[in-house]
């Protein structure tokens, strides 16, 4: 007769452990060269710069969507406004900001405001639920070439981030990737960090930098 055995879900902590002990995150030049971007520098134009072709350009990624319902941690658009805020001198041309679900017009006009820095202009472009539907593989690809990325706390935006090809990239997550049940887990994308933007208005709100390396 033959012996069941006995299966489990892994604990929180033992998958931390896992992939901190494993590198999970880490991304050989190999990987690269089988996920290579597969849209062409015109075809994203067309579609988000109005046919005019430019690498000048950050993307931040809204969850919304079904997403709200099953996440146990949302980041809310006021969490992303405050950080554009600090780093609104900084910023680049174009700003795209995009969504599986409708970002308000009040939400879109305290976007405009937060990112209305002395330097530069920086024009604002969304691509929301009520725009016609973009292919998700051009957006993926769009934010893997992105100067500037500010990820969701969802993998389609993070692996965007960790399969940027750009040499000056600069990624931020949120440090909080899960909610208060998943604590263990938070350390795995902490692992990430470099340095993080220090905010005191939003403590549980901080965004991290990955390596650029």
């Amino acid at each position: 007769m033959q012996e069941k055995t006995s299966l489990r879900k892994p604990m929180n902590q033992e998958r931390q452990k896992f992939c901190l002990s494993n590198n999970i995150f880490s991304v050989s030049s190999e990987i690269l060269y089988q996920l290579p971007v597969n849209s062409t520098l015109l075809e994203r134009s067309e579609i988000f710069f109005a046919g005019e072709e430019t690498s000048e350009y950050g993307v931040v990624h809204i969850r919304k969507g079904d997403y709200l319902k099953v996440a146990s941690r949302v980041i809310k658009i006021s969490e992303v406004i405050r950080t554009l805020e600090i780093l609104k001198n900084d910023l680049p041309h174009t700003l795209i900001f995009v969504s599986d679900g409708e970002i308000g017009e009040s939400e879109k006009n305290q976007i405009r405001e937060a990112i209305d820095g002395e330097k530069k202009t920086t024009s604002v472009k969304f691509f929301d639920s009520t725009y016609p539907v973009v292919d998700e593989t051009l957006v993926h690809d769009l934010m893997r070439c992105a100067q500037l990325l500010i990820t969701s706390n969802s993998t389609f935006s993070l692996s965007a981030g960790l399969l940027n090809v750009r040499s000056d990239k600069k990624v931020l997550i949120p440090i909080l990737f899960f909610g208060e049940s998943d604590q263990e887990l938070n350390a795995i994308f902490r692992n990430l960090a470099i340095f993080a933007i220090m905010d005191e208005e939003y403590p549980n709100s901080n965004l991290i930098l990955l390596s650029c390396e």
